[in-house]
């Protein structure tokens, strides 16, 4: 990696935030005998400002099943643990 390489990297996760705005899922890739698993695009948009464009990060999901469909996670908040 050169010296330069750093500068690349931030102005690149300067722009995360705008791919936020264009995120779709297709109909195709939704399984009706598979979990289901719906993200507030709040939390989706903050998961991918706080990323990095080559390196992955993970994190912890929370969120509830609601009584009446068992099928279905609604996820609350994402935890970060410390990146390595």
């Amino acid at each position: 990696s050169s010296k330069t390489d750093w500068r690349v990297r931030a102005i690149s996760a300067t722009n995360l935030h705008l791919r936020t705005k264009h995120i779709y899922v297709s109909s195709e890739d939704i399984s009706e005998d598979g979990l289901t698993y719906v993200l507030p695009k709040n939390v989706l948009a903050k998961f991918i400002t706080v990323a990095d464009l080559r390196t992955q990060i993970a994190g912890y999901l929370y969120g509830v099943t609601p009584p009446d469909n068992d099928q279905v996670r609604e996820v609350r908040c994402v935890v970060l643990v410390p990146q390595v």
